[in-house]
């Protein structure tokens, strides 16, 4: 017979609270670095309209920095939290995982595949993580998806998409028409950004509810 296992740590509850704060966070240094594109397009504006004042583009390295660094944290909390959950997914269900546990990280960082991968591992987790899907289902494939998980995932690929778009259009000595073009992107990158932001924190909460809720059970030593 299969025994029973604790219940879930606090750690991924932890994790999920933090990461949750620091995309957040994230979010909030995008709408910063947004906002300094503007104040930097309209600046130059004003100079080459005959503005006296100085135009200070050192603004625009600074929100960028801190945004990068914000969201490199963020980045490292979740994929902690996406690996804890997957350990603790493999608890509360038999069935195989369509990627192995390395790719949990590896997903995010291998060229290529990256624009997929880390899609199908977070639903996998979703699917053996749902209790009334039972711990006995052998096939993930067969389960249904999460609607979040599509829409997150697209907001957030779109939003890497569109910021690469910026930094090619900033490339070199900008214009005052590509500022303006610049910041017109990174607006729309920013709106990403927040839905994907927002999104994932609602699947985030999802999977760790589930998975502490759902006493897991460690059937692998029962087969």
């Amino acid at each position: 017979m299969p025994t029973e296992a604790p219940h879930s740590t606090p750690l991924p509850q932890v994790l999920r609270i933090a990461a949750s704060a620091l995309i957040v966070a994230s979010t909030l240094a995008a709408a910063a670095k947004s906002w300094s594109h503007w104040h930097n397009y309209l600046a130059v504006r004003d100079y080459l309209a005959g503005s006296t004042e100085s135009v200070d583009v050192t603004f625009l390295d600074r929100a960028g920095q801190f945004s990068t660094w914000i969201m490199l944290a963020a980045a490292v909390v979740f994929v902690w939290w996406l690996w804890e959950a997957r350990r603790t997914a493999e608890l509360l269900s038999i069935a195989q995982h369509e990627h192995g546990v390395g790719w949990v990280i590896g997903a995010w960082i291998c060229p290529v595949v990256n624009f997929w991968f880390p899609r199908r591992i977070v639903s996998d987790i979703r699917k053996a993580s749902r209790p009334v899907d039972g711990p006995n289902r052998l096939d993930l494939r067969l389960l249904p998806g999460s609607p979040l998980i599509d829409w997150w995932w697209s907001f957030f690929v779109a939003y890497n998409l569109i910021d690469e778009l910026a930094i090619g259009v900033l490339y070199g000595t900008p214009s005052s028409d590509q500022l303006q073009t610049v910041a017109v992107i990174d607006t729309v990158s920013m709106i990403c950004k927040v839905a994907a932001a927002v999104l994932i924190i609602m699947v985030m909460g999802q999977i760790t509810r589930a998975q502490a809720h759902y006493r897991p059970l460690t059937v692998r030593a029962a087969t």
